[in-house]
């Protein structure tokens, strides 16, 4: 018995489970790019608290306001690049093949990499180098755990990045510019393997199709809640639990430790209580300091890894490509949040984490009555299921107790509709191409 990709109770053909294993060399070489995302999102804000960079950057003497906003512009930058990354790539994994356009991101991260390495205390230059990275940043039964697979690595990524910021802080003296230049320059090694290993990979099948090539196409202890999160999603809650109810138990067990923070912060007041230069820990502290990682732990194994895999499999064929880039997009659109972030906190205090476990309700709430269960449902089911509201097809699964699955049994690919004396019918046709000699 081995680890298995495949999910259980699928028909997957022994030539597609075959060509899966094959390609594990090419799936650990992408992971890369996820690598990449997951260390860069985490490890500028240990490196913007050591002592040398803010040495370099003048936030030592800097007013709490000035420095609020230095740092919100050093971290939002990155999202921004990644906003018009996500949109970018688009065209030009259309025009050009996802293998092409891989290159030309890991090109463009390695340029924006080398501007914050080199930086040396420039400001403009460092922000100038996180939006440029942030432009470079942007596959029936296995993908779920496929998708799972980039997930561990992007959570990885961010917790390396948590435990490279300690390990310089511990081992590198503070009167030098290498304290802050190695994490930041750790960044390099990663990008140079995804834009040189890429050669080797082979474009993506879709695209190769679609351009009539035919031929070819058959031919830190947060980063480490973080990341056994995306674990726990990927061998289990993926495929076992399903996306729906791993979106609606996240969101409301997630929301739990948000409101315990938010609770022991409005009671206790540990800013006040360290200011008055009280630094004594109780047991409802540290409560609230394993709550921070297991919110990390709960929304990593849910809402992180199941929101990209539903972005990837519900949308058709011929738009998936456009549709995936505008939810990436959009992603990073709203990760803008954390320009505001450090004015949320000295602002509202233990309102800011109220505010979140607010959403997370929300969040469940919204997945309880709009969000049909896909697992189990091939690529081509999903315009079946997309054919009516989604709301209809969620409560006619929960009324007569059947699954999403059995409830689209129920219905026929040519359905008729009536509109007014009028009556369109719709007839689904797919059509697979599969070259006769493909092993």
């Amino acid at each position: 018995m081995g680890f298995n990709l495949h999910a259980d109770g699928t028909n997957d053909p022994s030539e597609v489970r075959k060509s899966a294993y094959s390609h594990d060399s090419n799936h650990c070489l992408n992971e890369c790019h996820c690598h990449l995302v997951g260390y860069d999102t985490s490890v500028i804000g240990g490196t913007m608290a050591l002592d040398s960079f803010r040495q370099d950057f003048d936030l030592a003497d800097s007013s709490p306001v000035v420095r609020d906003t230095l740092q919100g512009n050093i971290v939002s930058t990155f999202q921004a690049g990644c906003f018009f990354g996500a949109l970018l790539m688009f065209p030009m994994a259309e025009w050009l093949g996802r293998k092409k356009a891989i290159m030309i991101s890991a090109l463009v991260f390695l340029v924006g990499r080398t501007f914050m390495t080199a930086s040396h205390g420039e400001i403009g230059l460092l922000i100038a180098g996180r939006a440029i990275a942030g432009l470079g940043i942007a596959p029936p039964s296995i993908r779920g755990r496929l998708i799972g697979l980039f997930e561990i690595a992007s959570q990885g990524g961010g917790m390396c990045g948590f435990w490279v910021n300690y390990a310089v802080d511990r081992t590198i003296s503070d009167s030098t510019q290498t304290q802050w230049i190695v994490p930041l320059g750790l960044q390099l090694l990663p990008g140079v393997l995804l834009f040189f290993g890429i050669f080797i990979c082979p474009e993506s099948p879709r695209w190769l199709a679609k351009n009539d090539s035919t031929k070819l196409f058959a031919t830190g202890f947060y980063g480490i809640a973080k990341t056994l999160g995306m674990v726990i999603f990927n061998v289990w809650l993926a495929e076992k639990v399903g996306r729906r109810n791993g979106l609606i138990w996240g969101a409301f067990v997630g929301s739990l430790p948000m409101w315990y923070i938010g609770g022991f912060t409005f009671l206790a007041d540990p800013a006040g209580q360290a200011a008055a230069g009280n630094t004594d820990r109780n047991a409802w502290g540290y409560i609230a300091m394993v709550c921070v990682y297991l919110y990390g732990l709960i929304y990593c194994a849910t809402w992180q890894g199941i929101t990209w895999l539903y972005c990837s499999e519900v949308f058709g064929l011929d738009i998936r490509m456009l549709c995936v880039a505008i939810t990436t997009a959009d992603q990073w659109l709203w990760s803008f949040i954390s320009r505001t972030t450090p004015y949320t906190i000295t602002s509202l205090g233990y309102g800011t984490y109220m505010f979140f476990g607010a959403l997370m309700i929300l969040m469940g709430v919204w997945a309880f009555f709009f969000v049909p269960e896909t697992k189990g449902l091939t690529l081509e089911d999903m315009d079946l299921l997309f054919m009516r509201s989604m709301h209809t097809t969620v409560w006619t699964a929960l009324r007569e107790r059947k699954s999403v699955k059995d409830v689209l049994a129920d219905t026929s690919p040519a359905a008729v509709y009536a509109t007014g004396s009028e009556e369109k019918e719709i007839r689904l046709e797919y059509v697979d191409t599969v070259e006769d000699n493909m092993k």
